[in-house]
């Protein structure tokens, strides 16, 4: 079996998406779903929560603002 001879990889799955059409952009003015619960977590920028998680593992004070989003997760608990 030479090389040529295959026909799988990444140039033949592009070339069977590349006609298929795009799916239909959502309708803007559509209500989200409430089924899905929020977790009090994810009003947090990832980023703080990690930055506000590493002060607490190595004993660091908070800062003012990072005390304020603790607060505010607290009181929606």
């Amino acid at each position: 079996m030479k090389i040529r001879d295959l026909h799988e990889g990444f140039v033949d799955s592009f070339k069977k998406g590349y006609n298929k059409t795009a799916p239909a952009p959502l309708d803007p003015s559509a209500a989200p779903s409430t089924d899905t619960k929020q977790s009090v977590f994810s009003m947090l920028d990832p980023r703080d929560t990690k930055k506000i998680l590493a002060n607490i593992i190595n004993g660091q004070p908070l800062d003012n603002r990072q005390m304020s989003l603790i607060k505010k997760m607290y009181a929606k608990l």
